[in-house]
């Protein structure tokens, strides 16, 4: 049978130690280990999306071989988020230091998210100040301490809240970074990343942090340049994420939506996903200009502004797929992430880059004529590997939903 497991910072004794023995074996960054609320809040946003894809039952596409896959917060320094293959073991790890930033990142966003535009008639952005802490803790310039991260989140619903007296808020935000960073890094093994990067390009692991791609193999590899093999790995990442993310919020499996008994709107629910696409796409951008892999690798990312296009064009077809309205909420959702979009960027210069990048209003401008020709050049890129993917990818063998497990989830 397969295996997909989190262990989660409350884990039992008998867990933790079935965890420990494994980080002693492989050499694996230290596991989180912790009762407190704030890490309940770390295990209520994936919660529901690691039951159902660990009764998925994932199996390899070529030989019909079951997952094994282990996933765990790791308080180690230095980790933001990445997979590693040990003999058959998948281990995804997601670094505390870098939550952390992600809270923080949240909260300097919450005025702009309360001033958030909400009239689809007339959708106006409103100027937010420039908040250059943001700026610099998006570049990883500005430590974010346990107790900070803390007060921050002891300020929010308690974690497993069910349909309180609220809206929606930071803690939204946060909760769909989270889930979306979860998604994209066990996407790399399901979708055949992490074999591939492992078995075939010669890497340790598959990581996103800059210093660990600057690492990997540099030039062509299997007669492809590697910075644009890394990219397509990315977006392919991107695409399985978002689209697990949307399918659940309009499915109503959503944490944070089912905390706020006032989250009516779906288009609003949404916005808040925006948001947080921008946040994953800016962050990765801003990481490869900090470390400055070029002339060598070139970048290991994908430009931002083209990652949030592509978060932007799969929503819509998410949305268009499942929601009988799909053209009504499609149409105000990209009114109102415009608006906000231009309110992220007064608050920090580093989205200004996102502006206009919108799929019903893009048009053929000059820049985006480019940006078309670049994800043209990253696709041709992208098929070249699927020979490869095919060969270690997993696919679903069930469909959990034929044995409903019950929402909301309980701790």
């Amino acid at each position: 049978m397969s295996s997909f497991h989190v262990y989660w910072p409350d884990a039992h004794e008998v867990e933790r130690a079935e965890l420990n023995a494994l980080v002693q074996q492989y050499r694996l960054p230290v596991p989180y280990w912790s009762q407190s609320a704030t890490a309940q809040h770390f295990k209520s946003a994936i919660f529901w999306t690691a039951i159902e894809l660990d009764a998925t039952h994932f199996v390899r596409a070529n030989g019909g071989v079951p997952i094994d896959l282990r996933a765990y917060y790791s308080s180690a320094s230095g980790i933001d988020a990445r997979c590693s293959k040990h003999d058959d073991i998948y281990v995804v790890v997601f670094g505390l230091p870098f939550l952390r930033r992600l809270v923080k990142i949240c909260h300097r966003l919450g005025p702009v998210l309360n001033r958030r535009p909400r009239d689809y008639t007339s959708a106006v952005h409103l100027e937010t100040r420039r908040d250059p802490v943001l700026r610099r803790i998006l570049f990883d310039e500005l430590a974010v301490s346990n107790a900070e991260a803390d007060k921050i989140m002891n300020a929010w619903p308690p974690a497993f809240t069910e349909f309180a007296d609220i809206g929606l808020g930071e803690f939204t935000l946060f909760y769909d970074l989270v889930r979306l960073v979860w998604l994209h890094e066990w996407a790399h093994v399901i979708c055949g990343h992490t074999g591939v990067a492992l078995g075939d390009l010669g890497l340790t692991e598959l990581g996103e942090a800059p210093k660990m791609r600057s690492a990997a193999v540099q030039g062509d590899v299997l007669g492809l340049p590697h910075n644009l093999v890394m990219q397509s790995l990315e977006l392919h990442a991107d695409w399985y994420a978002i689209r697990g993310c949307v399918h659940d919020i309009l499915l109503g499996r959503d944490p944070a939506g089912t905390m706020a008994a006032q989250a009516n709107d779906i288009v609003d629910r949404l916005l808040f996903l925006n948001v947080a696409c921008t946040i994953f796409a800016v962050l990765w951008s801003m990481s490869d200009e900090r470390f400055d892999l070029r002339p060598f690798l070139e970048y290991g990312h994908p430009p931002a502004s083209l990652r949030y296009l592509r978060f932007r064009t799969f929503q819509r077809q998410k949305v268009a797929e499942k929601l009988r309205n799909a053209a009504f909420v499609n149409k105000h959702l990209d009114d109102l992430s415009m608006c906000l979009v231009q309110m992220l960027a007064y608050a920090c210069d580093e989205f200004e880059c996102l502006l206009g990048i919108t799929p019903t209003r893009m048009g053929d401008t000059p820049a985006m004529l480019r940006l078309d020709a670049y994800e043209n050049r990253v696709t041709v890129i992208g098929k070249a590997m699927w020979h490869l993917l095919d060969k270690w990818k997993f696919e679903p063998s069930r469909d959990p939903y034929l044995d409903p497990i019950p929402w909301p989830p309980k701790n």
